[in-house]
């Protein structure tokens, strides 16, 4: 029976960083801070689309109408399809709604960023 030489050991040196590379290193590595970049992102087009409810809607429709010949003889345009143009105009009366969707936008985008400096904060506190 031959016995099995003792494992040889080396040191190796940990790496070295300050200790503001490593909380730089944390908030741009960390996914539940990048999750929340995104809502914040997010939050930010919500905010966006918001605001154009101040804005009027316009509609143009083109169709047409897809009609038989006529069951009596001598009807004129008979069996053409007629085309049908309408334009849609919604005015935006409703100010203190659309006031309040943009106010709900920016609260959630203000509720995203708090969360996130609360979340850097417990990841720095456990450092």
């Amino acid at each position: 029976t031959a016995l099995l030489p003792l494992p040889q050991f080396r040191l190796i040196s940990s790496p070295r960083f300050s200790k503001n590379q490593l909380i730089e290193w944390l908030k741009k590595n960390n996914p539940e801070l990048k999750s929340l970049d995104f809502s914040r992102k997010k939050a930010n087009v919500n905010i966006k689309l918001a605001r154009k409810g101040y804005f009027p809607d316009i509609s143009v429709v083109l169709d047409y109408i897809i009609t038989d010949e006529a069951r009596m003889t001598g009807v004129e345009d008979s069996g053409k399809d007629p085309i049908v143009a309408m334009v849609q105009l919604s005015l935006p009366i409703w100010f203190s709604k659309n006031k309040a969707r943009v106010n709900q936008a920016k609260w959630h985008l203000k509720k995203v960023l708090n969360k996130k400096k609360d979340m850097e904060n417990n990841l720095l506190a456990r450092m």
